[in-house]
């Protein structure tokens, strides 16, 4: 399947694998093979770990299902990226699975090396009244030194 999928999207396409005792076995022939792989449904350090050691590219970690399940999400990153780190590997935590902006910006301040997050969520922390009023200030600012001028005008 890994290799229609490449054949039809192209070289760079990610497989996706969960991390299972059958999932690792499915990574381990795919990497040695030269496929770049995401391991996925990664609820645990350990789970994080074998796939690290059997070479994907990304370990996803699924941050709001993790918490539901009362598994410390951030301790889980925190763990990962230190371990990857200490092994020099090139494997990069991928945090995925958020109901809000705070879980996106833990993740991150946990050693998240990127994160998959949908628009609308991202949306919602660029549309807050205090940014929106701090950017109709400092354009009234300007206007009542610049008359209405932009910097092109100047």
């Amino acid at each position: 399947e890994a290799e229609k999928i490449c054949s039809v999207l192209g070289e760079g396409t990610y497989i996706s694998i969960p991390v299972t005792e059958e999932g690792l076995k499915a990574i381990q022939v795919l990497a040695q093979r030269s496929f770049n792989i995401t391991a996925t449904t990664v609820f645990s350090t350990i789970q994080g770990i074998l796939a690290m050691l059997s070479g994907v590219k990304y370990v996803a970690v699924f941050y709001d299902r993790m918490l539901n399940n009362d598994i410390d999400a951030p301790r889980v990153i925190r763990e990962l990226s230190s371990l990857l780190w200490t092994n020099t590997s090139n494997t990069q935590v991928l945090a995925a699975s958020f109901k809000n902006v705070s879980e996106i910006t833990t993740s991150y301040a946990s050693g998240a090396g990127c994160c998959t997050v949908r628009p609308e969520i991202l949306s919602a922390g660029l549309d807050m009244p205090s940014i929106q009023k701090a950017v109709g200030d400092f354009r009234k600012n300007w206007d009542d030194v610049y008359a209405g001028k932009t910097i092109l005008d100047l």
